[in-house]
């Protein structure tokens, strides 16, 4: 038996697996296809995640998790908190190695950059491939009990929104600045949108962003809907099941989007090309620009061009466009069946 097939073989046998990812939820979502992969090659195997808090929220609604472990890795923090510095240093010098060889049992060399970069769904497809798990649905999908999309249809009523209208949710924000469309054109595409197609507006973000929030919908001269710093994640899943199209800039809620089916125009800067929608109705809108794919979470030419150059127009034709291919009739064929 080739080395290859025995590693497989050893692996198909495991009762018990950890899934590790410690980063934010658009990531982790991006990876449920493959953890389903895991799950689906042993049935009565028991799969555990290891999570960070933004990406445990997700868990109890990931097909094959059966249990989620939540830490929140000290090198994933965006900055430092009172008191926790030396905690953090004594971490480090109790688990530093020159590399973790001790905790492997199969260490399978990342092939790129020598290769074409992949979808960051098809990277973790095939590091499940490797020992022989596979799945024929690999679109990224959340189990939402009703009860959830009950109450995301009466938390929308109590905000005044007519769930026979259509609607687009949008959320301008996002943890990295290189990754946010100026919130002055944001303010500019929403207001033509809600305009040319008579839809209903509902902003998101997180409590932070509420200012941010505020903002475009003052400046996007038509009426709007906040639930701004309102939404706990199965809220706002719930919430983009009955949404006709969200636009969003690359974060988190495109994820959530593309697991609920719902159509997305996705503001895309350049700064990876491993995360666009993952097999849903989508525009990805970006400028071209020298300095594309930089991995920065700040612009590093101080510029944010992939951005800032996305015209208002192009997100208003994108829009038009999605919103006709999913209108064969009066409605939306997805919210026909809702």
């Amino acid at each position: 038996m080739e080395k290859g097939d025995l590693r497989r073989a050893v692996w198909l046998k495991a009762r018990k697996l950890l899934c590790v990812r410690l980063d934010g939820l658009g990531d982790l979502l991006m990876t449920s296809p493959a953890i389903r992969a895991l799950k689906e090659a042993a049935i009565s195997r028991r799969v555990v995640l290891l999570a960070s808090a933004a990406g445990g929220q997700a868990a109890p609604y990931l097909p094959g998790v059966d249990d989620c472990l939540v830490y929140d890795a000290p090198w994933m923090k965006a900055g430092g908190q009172a008191g926790g510095a030396q905690a953090d240093l004594s971490l480090i010098e109790r688990l530093r190695r020159e590399n973790p060889y001790q905790l492997l049992t199969d260490w399978l060399p990342e092939p790129e950059p020598h290769q074409f970069i992949r979808h960051e769904v098809q990277r973790q497809l095939d590091l499940a491939a490797s020992i022989g798990c596979y799945i024929e649905d690999d679109r990224i999908r959340l189990k939402l009990p009703l009860p959830i999309r009950a109450k995301a249809a009466r938390l929308l009523r109590d905000l005044g929104v007519d769930l026979s209208r259509a609607s687009l949710v949008a959320h301008p924000g996002a943890s990295a600045p290189s990754r946010r469309y100026p919130p002055e054109l944001f303010a500019q595409a929403l207001g033509r949108i809600s305009s040319e197609h008579e839809i209903q507006v509902i902003l998101t973000g997180s409590e932070a962003e509420i200012p941010l929030v505020e903002s475009i919908r003052r400046d996007m001269g038509a009426y709007s809907y906040s639930l701004a710093g309102k939404l706990n994640f199965e809220e706002l899943a719930g919430v983009l099941t009955w949404a006709d199209l969200l636009l969003s800039n690359n974060t988190g809620p495109v994820h959530v989007a593309a697991a609920v089916g719902t159509p997305i125009i996705d503001l895309y800067a350049l700064t990876d090309p491993q995360h666009t929608p993952w097999k849903v109705p989508a525009r990805v809108l970006f400028h071209d620009v020298p300095c594309k794919f930089c991995y920065k979470s700040v612009c590093p030419q101080s510029h944010n061009d992939c951005l800032r150059k996305i015209p208002p127009e192009s997100i208003v034709e994108a829009a038009r466009e999605l919103l006709a291919e999913s209108r064969p009739g009066a409605q939306p064929l997805w919210r026909r069946a809702r």
